[in-house]
């Protein structure tokens, strides 16, 4: 079990109920060290489905709990599984965007990968506060050259007032690149009006973001 989620050989899969899985993007390593700051490369020329979404800063801390609107200071359970989507200690550089159909966050910061212990331990956990609860799974992640990879889908459920709840889905793909560890999160509301966002979004968004935290031109048409 521990080498669906946790391998540079594994495919992303996280399109609920799909029987056909997509191409994923296989991303070059490249001779240069990894640059933090240049995440925001991909901004210029991102896929057709995030033409005209808002860009913004990124929320603080910058961290997956944080963009799956899980408040500081949530309980994991078990404990040890919260290392996987811990904040940064410094150095984040990154940038969100929202539109119809959730909300998009890429990040690159200074960071080791967790052990392959931890990982195996980890693939079914719980993020929970007084009001909200994440379910959080590991998922096969894409793969890329000279790097680990780590994915993860969150179904978060938050109360409301009058006892109503939200419900929403997260996808976050981590790639440890060097030094760094390169992120992107999307973030999707399953009753929304507009249509979701196509499953293979988030590999295709941490392709676009090694490329460009490694410096290396884009051969499909996205500008690293």
């Amino acid at each position: 079990m521990r080498a669906l989620a946790w391998s540079a050989t594994v495919l992303l899969c996280v399109a609920c109920g799909s029987t056909t899985p997509a191409t994923r993007p296989t991303t070059p390593a490249a001779a240069k060290p990894a640059d933090p700051a240049a995440i925001g490369r991909m901004r210029q020329h991102l896929p057709r489905d995030l033409q005209g979404y808002e860009f913004g800063a990124l929320p603080v801390p910058a961290a997956p709990t944080t963009f799956w609107g899980m408040p500081a200071g949530s309980a994991a359970d078990p404990p040890d599984c919260a290392a996987l989507v811990a904040a940064p200690a410094d150095g984040v550089r990154g940038w969100s965007a929202s539109g119809p159909g959730g909300i998009v966050y890429a990040t690159a910061a200074p960071a080791v990968a967790p052990a392959p212990e931890l990982v195996g331990d980890c693939h079914s956990w719980a993020l929970s506060t007084d009001r909200a609860r994440a379910a959080v799974d590991l998922t096969d992640a894409p793969q890329v050259a000279d790097a680990r990879t780590l994915g993860l889908t969150a179904h978060i459920t938050t109360s409301v007032e009058n006892g109503a709840q939200t419900h929403s889905h997260a996808t976050t793909l981590i790639a440890y690149v060097d030094t760094l560890a390169v992120s992107v999160t999307v973030v999707t509301d399953p009753g929304a009006v507009a249509a979701p966002l196509p499953a293979d979004l988030p590999a295709t968004l941490l392709d676009a973001a090694v490329r460009s935290v490694r410096g290396i031109p884009a051969v499909d048409g996205l500008a690293r």
